[in-house]
């Protein structure tokens, strides 16, 4: 299970874990982009969660009794004192594994049961168990485990207010509850399959695909504290006990209506309703919003006021990323481009995309031979080395504007100042690259 060591909730300690946080997301970045994540190979497990229940169907919160009589590595705590979870080691995914992963998965159900026994106990395997009541889900069935108090008091802090759960189905289910105990009422049965990097994009779109028949096919939860609710209460339940927009219910249908690349900064618009984000995708769709961005081109611009037009064409290279290219066959892609202010040997420019292609600004500006300083995919490697050691450490690519018409055709026109290491690298690094 690796370390546990658990914050107090400090203010600085909460700092440095989201530094070392941050750290580890660039670290891993560095290993797909070296190709250092294991590849060829996939792998399928499986995790069984499973209620533990008295001879009259009640929770029985024995758990730490029976894990101290198993002592298998395979099988752990859970959230509740009368839940317990199941880990199978992976299997490479062919052949018989799934015969092999249904027999371990027997094996080490019988036993637990065997264990639960001794202690007047016994295993149920349910979605939610239906003989569990609010007076359940109390802290004194909490198993004692300080991440688990620890993320009470994170949940309780975010949230600002009591948990609301309501549903609806043939009856209706209203309930308060001041912990995060009613994520308890849940288990499962988990599938993990383990795929390279290369490919997981697309096999991890194809399983979301497949998970809506899959879990209508295995439907069996319609009962919760007495109520018969959804014929799959566990996804209302699960959302509605752990989401901490639930605090802020305006929040909960918040969606991006567009994307920047993963280094741009700048203007990003989103929408707190369904019907807006149909709304504003339209008026994408019908190319009336305008955005404008701010790119760090290396070289001395001499074109003026300058259109691109060359069509793109997606690609992907040997690890899945996708790669755009300028191909006569590709899609009709144009940029507006004009110089805002010259450094010698790099161009500050004005981008407006009269298109909305994949990676458009900066495939277009390496057509033209100003590729964007800092680009790790599409610039010159040797200029990025020499601006990263002088501050410039990612794509300099600033979401400067975007404008759009509201539903009365007012126009809507929001900016972003530019962001403080691009600023910095203009005002400093520049000058410093220059001596370099």
């Amino acid at each position: 299970m690796g370390d546990k060591d658990i914050l107090d909730g400090d203010t600085e300690q909460l700092r440095v874990f989201t530094r070392h946080l941050l750290r580890d997301m660039q670290a891993l970045e560095q290993m797909l982009e070296s190709g250092a994540i294991e590849s060829d190979v996939r792998r399928i497990g499986v995790e069984q969660e499973m209620f533990l229940v008295d001879d009259e169907w009640q929770p029985a919160p024995k758990a730490i009794e029976i894990l101290d009589r198993l002592d298998d590595p395979r099988v752990t705590h859970e959230l509740a004192l009368f839940n317990l979870e199941a880990n199978l080691d992976p299997l490479p995914f062919g052949g018989d594994c799934l015969s092999r992963m249904e027999h371990g998965l027997r094996e080490v159900l019988e036993t637990v049961r065997e264990a639960a026994l001794e202690v007047g106990a016994d295993v149920v395997l349910t979605g939610i168990l239906p003989t569990l009541r609010k007076s359940h889900l109390t802290l004194e069935n909490m198993t004692p485990e300080d991440r688990y108090y620890a993320l009470n008091d994170g949940l309780n802090r975010l949230r600002g207010g009591a948990y609301k759960f309501y549903l609806k189905g043939v009856d209706e289910l209203l309930v308060e509850h001041d912990n995060v105990m009613l994520e308890a009422a849940n288990t499962s049965f988990q599938v993990h399959f383990q795929v390279g990097a290369e490919e997981f994009a697309r096999l991890y779109n194809i399983a979301l695909v497949a998970a809506a028949p899959v879990l209508a096919a295995a439907a069996g939860s319609p009962l919760l504290f007495g109520k018969r609710l959804w014929r799959e209460t566990r996804i209302a339940l699960f959302q509605q006990s752990i989401d901490t927009r639930s605090a802020r219910p305006e929040l909960r249908d918040l969606s991006l209506v567009h994307r920047l690349d993963k280094e741009t900064s700048g203007c990003l618009v989103l929408a707190k309703r369904r019907s807006m984000l149909r709304t504003l995708h339209e008026k994408f769709r019908q190319g009336i919003v305008e955005k404008n961005y701010l790119a760090l081109g290396v070289g001395d611009w001499q074109l003026g006021d300058y259109t691109v037009d060359a069509p793109l064409m997606v690609t992907h290279r040997q690890r899945g990323e996708r790669h755009v290219v300028v191909r006569k066959d590709g899609k009709q892609a144009r940029t507006r481009i004009k110089l805002s202010r010259t450094y010698g040997k790099f161009s500050l420019l004005q981008c407006r995309p009269l298109s909305g292609r994949t990676h458009q600004i900066r495939v277009h500006l390496q057509s033209i031979e100003h590729p964007i300083a800092g680009d790790t995919r599409y610039g010159d490697p040797d200029i990025n080395a020499r601006v990263a050691k002088h501050g410039l450490k990612r794509l300099f690519l600033h979401a400067q504007s975007i404008a759009f018409p509201d539903e009365h055709g007012n126009e809507l026109h929001f900016t972003s100042p530019l962001a403080d290491d691009l600023q910095r690298f203009l005002d400093k690094g520049i000058a410093r690259f220059r001596r370099d």
